[in-house]
């Protein structure tokens, strides 16, 4: 995706159609090669969304349209599933007394995209407390997700230069984060004074969309 792609569908998503119709005048193929790379980079469904700030006179062609649909119907199956896992998850958590936030996936896409399913996203990104981790693990195999991340040298020494585990579950991928980044010079993590990331006021109406998304589909 060049630079003018991405200047062309900001525009399109904040609606500046005049903006968009210059730029698609100057390079008539500009809006066609915009959809190749929403459907490869992730943001086909952001894309969708944002054609209805299409000026007049232009317009995608049907096999076009029907690639960047298929993205979408995949992302809202892909998104029933870690509504199951999340809700699933979450409730497991919660009996523990277990701490988490939910970071990037539909936190991310609630917050800048208007929506928990405004943007495509693979699997789910939990925060837990760094001695919390361990039980966080437990929890997640006691839920049916086997961790693929392997500790080299032993947990204490891989936990010092990665901050999070991949798990994966039947149908749905989870990675469990302990800090946001395993810089020696930058500590981001729970004891943050900056926060970067969801807090339960925030990410609790996301849980309640997902919720609200696996009901109406069972």
């Amino acid at each position: 995706m060049t630079i003018h792609d991405v200047r062309l569908i900001v525009r399109l998503v904040r609606g500046r159609t005049a903006e968009a119709a210059e730029r698609l005048e100057s390079d008539p193929d500009a809006l066609d090669r915009l959809a190749a790379a929403a459907a490869t980079e992730g943001l086909a469904v952001v894309l969708l969304r944002a054609l209805g700030a299409l000026p007049a006179g232009f317009s995608l062609s049907g096999a076009r349209l029907e690639q960047l649909e298929s993205k979408r119907r995949l992302q809202s199956a892909r998104s029933a599933a870690l509504a199951a896992s999340l809700d699933r998850l979450a409730r497991a958590f919660i009996e523990d007394g277990l701490p988490f936030l939910l970071l990037k996936g539909p936190y991310l896409a609630a917050r800048f995209y208007g929506d928990a399913d405004g943007r495509e996203y693979v699997d789910l990104d939990l925060l837990v407390p760094r001695a919390g981790r361990a039980r966080a693990w437990r929890l997640l195999e006691n839920a049916g997700f086997a961790r693929r991340s392997r500790a080299l040298g032993g947990e204490r020494l891989a936990s010092f230069f990665v901050h999070a585990y991949d798990f994966a579950g039947r149908a749905t991928g989870i990675d469990v984060h302990w800090r946001l980044t395993r810089q020696p010079s930058v500590r981001v993590d729970e004891d943050a004074d900056v926060i970067l990331f969801s807090p339960y006021h925030a990410h609790a109406a996301v849980l309640d969309h997902m919720k609200a998304k696996l009901a109406s589909m069972s």
